[in-house]
């Protein structure tokens, strides 16, 4: 026999059918959907950040962002307490969900694990923040001998932005600023020979170089010169 909740969340997967939300873009939808079908009887759900809420909903990470941001567009996902997020669902515009002849309110929110304790909210990025031109005028400053980004396309940004969430992570963790990690790892690419041109005809460009398994090498000394390079 179903419980309440079940039975509320039936009516209400019936209700996002015929409501504006099913126009959405498919990431979106998922994530909504997963997000308010695994929260806990209080309305809380574990994740942490990007990867966990893609693993979830089982979409691309790349695609978390424009997701929530879909979703706050809707209204059905409000941004509260400035900076610090909680991803609260309001599903067709605060509607409630029809059990018997009882109205039940739903709402989502999704917790960061790592602070059990004081249940942080996660933060979840409804505004974009990632500095495009900055990183593409870092990359201009310190690879200018090297192919240059002239047109700006969705699959770029999205790119950009996923590699802005990575320099992130890997600032925090080395106790540094992320723009001073993204100069450093384009400062290996410029050093390096076979990235630059100097030894074989390939040159890297931005996109391959911040794709996560290239950037990995670049960092783990793959393509370091193996001998300093003899003055001309």
């Amino acid at each position: 026999m179903r419980s309440e909740r079940d039975r509320s969340l039936v009516a209400l997967a019936g209700a996002l059918v015929r409501s504006p939300l099913w126009n959405l873009p498919p990431p979106a939808r998922c994530l909504w959907i997963s997000m308010l079908s695994l929260a806990d009887s209080d309305g809380r759900l574990v994740a942490d950040g990007d990867i966990s809420l893609a693993a979830l909903a089982g979409i691309p990470v790349d695609s978390v962002p424009d997701a929530l941001s879909a979703l706050a567009s809707a209204g059905v996902l409000s941004v509260r307490d400035g900076g610090h997020v909680q991803l609260v669902f309001e599903p067709m515009a605060q509607a409630e969900a029809v059990v018997g002849s009882e109205a039940v309110p739903i709402s989502v929110e999704v917790w960061n694990d790592a602070d059990a304790p004081a249940r942080t909210p996660v933060r979840a990025r409804a505004k974009d923040d990632t500095p495009y031109d900055g990183i593409l005028e870092t990359w201009a400053r310190t690879c200018p001998h090297l192919p240059q980004a002239r047109v700006m396309t969705p699959a770029r940004r999205a790119a950009l932005r996923s590699f802005w969430q990575r320099a992130l992570r890997e600032a925090r963790r080395r106790g540094m600023a992320p723009d001073e990690w993204v100069a450093g790892l384009f400062q290996l690419v410029a050093a390096s020979d076979f990235l630059s041109g100097r030894e074989t005809r390939f040159r890297a460009d931005l996109f391959w170089t911040i794709k996560p398994a290239n950037a990995a090498k670049i960092i783990d000394g793959n393509y370091d010169n193996r001998e300093p390079r003899s003055k001309a």
